[in-house]
């Protein structure tokens, strides 16, 4: 977050926008060419406008009220969402982003939105021969969200918790099961193609457990069990390994 506040944003940089009688105030201070006045002038353009500000900084409530027009002769009030949690602002940030257009998209969103995993650097390029599929990353999201949300609980709680064994009674077990072990068969037949490059590079790791994607037959292999305190590592997403 504050490498994206130091070096890409968040900075005015887009032409002005224009409004009639273009005069901005907030607290009887004279705002118009400030980001409170762009904020105003984006927001009577019918684009989406929300603050962000730093915390101690005088701006920790919100709305923040700007007045269009002076005092004697007021033309309306624009109420701005605000925001200086940092915490809050990466959810903010992460929900306002683009569906991913390619499969490098993909990974990055994947590392912003899933702090709780740990994603390969080799994890997909076996999908980079594949074409882009806007659902296949869908439910990719899909199921690192679940992976994540564990992994999110046995790293804050350092053992399984009531919420973490619903999940794995939800999504790691039954017919309909998002997440399974390969079969006995499939370890033996694909024993060496189930086994995948260390982050580092150095030796493989046996990742029979994975998620499903049915339609195209894809799937998502990670380390299992997960150790409390670790984030789960992704080493695999791609066509489904153990095709007969």
């Amino acid at each position: 977050m504050l490498s994206w506040v130091t070096k890409s944003g968040p900075f005015w940089d887009t032409q002005r926008h224009f409004v009639a009688d273009d005069y901005f105030e907030h607290q009887n201070v004279d705002v118009t060419d400030t980001a409170l006045g762009e904020a105003a002038r984006a927001t009577l353009s019918g684009a989406k406008s929300n603050l962000i500000s730093f915390k101690g900084g005088g701006f920790d409530y919100r709305p923040v009220a700007v007045q269009h027009g002076i005092t004697e002769d007021i033309l309306g009030k624009i109420e701005l969402q605000n925001e200086w949690d940092f915490s809050h602002i990466r959810h903010i940030l992460i929900a306002a982003t683009p569906p991913p257009l390619n499969w490098h998209q993909m990974l990055e969103q994947s590392i912003h939105k899933f702090e709780n995993l740990a994603f390969s650097p080799l994890c997909i390029d076996q999908l980079l021969a594949e074409p882009f599929s806007s659902y296949v990353v869908e439910r990719v999201f899909e199921l690192c969200k679940v992976l994540d949300e564990y992994a999110k609980i046995l790293r804050m709680s350092g053992k399984p918790t009531a919420r973490s064994n619903e999940i794995l009674a939800q999504h790691f077990s039954g017919e309909k099961a998002w997440f399974t072990d390969e079969s006995d068969t499939n370890k033996r037949n694909f024993a060496e193609k189930l086994r995948f490059k260390n982050f580092d590079g150095e030796g493989k790791t046996s990742c029979p457990w994975h998620g499903k994607i049915k339609t195209p037959q894809y799937r998502l292999h990670f380390k299992w069990p997960l150790t409390p305190g670790d984030r789960l590592e992704i080493f695999y997403i791609g066509p489904k390994i153990t095709k007969s």
